[in-house]
């Protein structure tokens, strides 16, 4: 169906609605999206109640002929919801990494100045590695801290998300940075994560013997004998090589977005191989 045979009384229905840029958009109807905007004079920046725009609509939806069409009419691109939440927002949340990448290229900030939340949470939350990895590469800051959990690690083991865990350590996130004096351990054990997952936080540099603020540490916060238990106090007691040392130190020195700038130069491969924990084919 093509804008100049659209059945008008299509159109009609849609201009009946309250908002009908909004259900064009997360039906992902690009004709009768581009008809009442084009012939209909509607305006692409029209908001809810809650200040949801169309955009927000098709980028939640992964709608991207839809998303494509209303940054070329003018949408805002960095519009901000009732949550403070952008298009950006809601497409990293769902998960929709062609509208991610869409909205990036078209300028979309990365680290909007948001009172709750960002993109990376987002995508961490909902356990959307893909996109955590393409934010982090556009220079998403991996230590933000929201209003709820702290950091996009923090948020990684509330919910038990390895991979997305994994996306942020590599990367460069610390490990050790605290929220309210708890750290992601804290959190990952509270939650009674497996042994994998303690593990990836110890091998990136997880201090055990970090306290809370309820003067707890991380062994503290593990059922006695369990295999938690038992892993921490393993670790605690066993030194660690010179290889782990020395990496923790290159990593640090390095920090975070320099890990990625480090990759693109042309290291030798075992350098490489250690410090992002990567294994040789």
């Amino acid at each position: 169906m093509s804008p100049t045979n659209i059945d008008e009384s299509v159109i009609q229905e849609y201009l009946n609605e309250a908002f009908p840029l909004h259900r064009a958009s997360r039906e992902g109807l690009f004709d009768v999206l581009e008809v009442l905007i084009s012939k209909h004079g509607l305006n692409p920046n029209s908001q809810t109640f809650d200040m949801v725009t169309a955009l927000h609509e098709a980028s939640a939806w992964g709608h991207i002929e839809c998303v494509k069409l209303l940054i070329k009419l003018d949408a805002s691109i960095n519009a901000r919801n009732i949550d403070g939440s952008t298009p950006l927002c809601d497409a990293s949340s769902h998960g929709r990494k062609d509208c991610v990448r869409i909205l990036l290229d078209a300028g979309a900030l990365v680290n909007p100045p948001l009172l709750l939340t960002s993109p990376l949470h987002e995508a961490v939350f909902n356990d959307n590695w893909e996109c955590a990895e393409m934010l982090i590469e556009a220079g998403a800051d991996l230590h933000a801290n929201d209003i709820h959990f702290g950091t996009p690690l923090h948020v990684a083991s509330l919910k038990g998300h390895y991979k997305c865990a994994e996306v942020l350590l590599r990367a460069g996130a610390n490990v050790n940075m605290a929220k309210m004096h708890q750290t992601a351990l804290h959190e990952a054990l509270k939650q009674g994560w497996d042994t994998d997952f303690l593990k990836l936080l110890l091998e990136h540099g997880a201090n055990v013997n970090y306290i809370n603020n309820q003067g707890l540490t991380s062994k503290d916060l593990a059922q006695k004998h369990s295999q938690n238990w038992d892993l921490l106090i393993n670790w605690e007691r066993t030194p660690q090589s010179l290889m782990f040392y020395a990496r923790k130190c290159i990593r640090q020195c390095i920090k975070n977005y320099h890990l990625i700038t480090f990759s693109l130069l042309p290291p030798p491969p075992t350098l490489l191989f250690c410090l992002f924990f990567m294994h040789p084919a």
